[in-house]
């Protein structure tokens, strides 16, 4: 992403709405030392200054647990 022919290209292929780094750094070690690895994120910031939301912190965290709960125990099945 730091150079604008990439990130142009990127930007036009997939769309994205944030690009996350730290975890593209932990899974690439992971891949290349043949460990698992899966990461879940959360975003709690938005990419465009000019929203109009009102964000409510323990509610989205509610609705995270929530989900994210759900996906392990179908992880663990």
């Amino acid at each position: 992403m730091s150079t604008p022919p990439r990130a142009r290209h990127i930007a036009e292929k997939f769309h994205p709405l944030l690009c996350e780094m730290e975890d593209g750094a932990v899974a690439h070690v992971c891949l290349r030392n043949e460990v698992p690895f899966m990461a879940i994120k959360y975003v709690s910031d938005c990419l465009f200054g000019d929203n109009d939301f009102n964000f409510n912190f323990p509610a989205a965290m509610e609705k995270l647990d929530a989900v994210v709960m759900d996906f392990i125990d179908k992880l663990e099945d």
